[in-house]
């Protein structure tokens, strides 16, 4: 009997591991892949036809106000395409998502109005 339940011990305390080891390659640093990774704006500089770059790196993130009426704050990041720089004008909850930064990769698909949408596909951790 006793040795029955060690070895139901040590089978709870695998699973455990493996179930831990499973919730830590889902954790947010390094990786992206929720909600919170995708922001709409506006092309304000470099401004391309439409296409959809990927795996860009994220140059800047400037300019981050927050508007005391709406809490969103007001950003431009600059992302490095094969064709040149790209600002990218946003607003975003930094409650709710972390700003794009140094370091981040990101695709974008800019429209031909200009309107875009950019996916963080990896956070550096940074942001505020």
């Amino acid at each position: 009997m006793k040795g029955k339940w060690i070895y139901g011990a040590i089978v709870v305390a695998v699973l455990a591991v493996g179930i831990g080891v499973y919730l830590y390659a889902l954790a947010p640093s390094g990786v992206a892949g929720s909600g919170q990774d995708t922001f709409s704006g506006r092309i304000v500089g470099g401004a391309r036809p439409a296409e959809t770059y990927t795996d860009l790196p994220v140059l800047t993130d400037e300019g981050c106000t927050t508007d005391p009426r709406t809490g969103l704050a007001n950003c431009t990041t600059k992302l490095q395409t094969p064709d040149g720089v790209l600002a990218f004008n946003y607003e975003h909850d930094m409650m709710d998502k972390p700003c794009l930064s140094i370091g981040d990769k990101a695709n974008i698909e800019v429209l031909s109005n200009g309107d875009a949408t950019v996916t963080r596909t990896y956070w550096a951790g940074g942001g505020a």
